[in-house]
């Protein structure tokens, strides 16, 4: 079975030919995963745990399946919205076409704080900006101590 590529709007950043991971090393053992794939339907399945700054379960999503903490509401369909009780969006996860999609919303990674949205990208209190990637195998990758994004 051939690999598919992905087009991924990541926030204000677009990156293409994407092979469906993002994820977080922090050790051999202890690391964090979003990774999407093409469903048997052709739409996008997505998989990945999101937690609030303290740990807290956000959203878990298994094979497009979400289901939100206690303090969250979920909007399904298309896009697929969390946000919390104020009215936060914490997650924007929209299909644009095929093995198209956007992906928006908060991610705590080892303590490190991710906001993505269409106006920009920020990794801790840096900026990414608007940016175009063309990666080889996924699109964002955290270790202890760095960020790579369209690699």
């Amino acid at each position: 079975m051939e690999e598919k590529s992905y087009g991924v709007i990541f926030g204000s950043n677009k990156l293409d030919n994407c092979k469906g991971v993002f994820y977080a090393v922090k050790t051999d053992i202890d690391e964090e995963n979003i990774t999407f794939h093409e469903g048997e339907d052709g739409k996008i399945v997505l998989n990945c745990t999101m937690k609030d700054e303290e740990g807290n379960i956000v959203a878990k999503i298994e094979n497009s399946n979400v289901n939100v903490g206690k303090n969250y509401d979920l909007k399904e369909g298309n896009p697929v919205t969390v946000k919390n009780k104020n009215g936060e969006v914490w997650l924007d996860f929209e299909e644009l076409g095929s093995n198209h999609f956007k992906l928006n919303g908060r991610f705590y990674i080892f303590g490190h704080k991710i906001v993505a949205t269409d106006e920009t990208l920020y990794y801790d209190k840096a900026e990414i900006g608007k940016n175009e990637f063309n990666g080889n195998h996924g699109f964002l990758k955290i270790n202890a101590d760095s960020f790579s994004i369209g690699f």
